[in-house]
């Protein structure tokens, strides 16, 4: 949630490619189930503590949502 965060502050703030990179990367950082987790070690990339799928999925969608909208929808 803290990365989704980001994403949208940075979308707010006009930095765009910014934003874009970190949505992406966050994207690509799901378990074998295409499940998200709670927290990622910034060390190991190994994924730590549970997989709250509402709120996960819903920052997903929100910064996402918010970052199309910024970027004009051509994304």
């Amino acid at each position: 949630m803290c990365g989704v965060r980001t994403v949208e502050n940075l979308t707010g703030r006009g930095r765009l490619d910014e934003a874009g990179e970190l949505y992406a990367s966050l994207c690509s950082e799901r378990a074998p189930l295409g499940l998200l987790p709670e927290q990622i070690d910034p060390t190991t990339g190994a994924f730590m503590g549970n997989f709250p799928q509402a709120s996960g999925r819903l920052g997903v969608i929100a910064g996402g949502a918010g970052l199309a909208r910024a970027q004009g929808g051509s994304r």
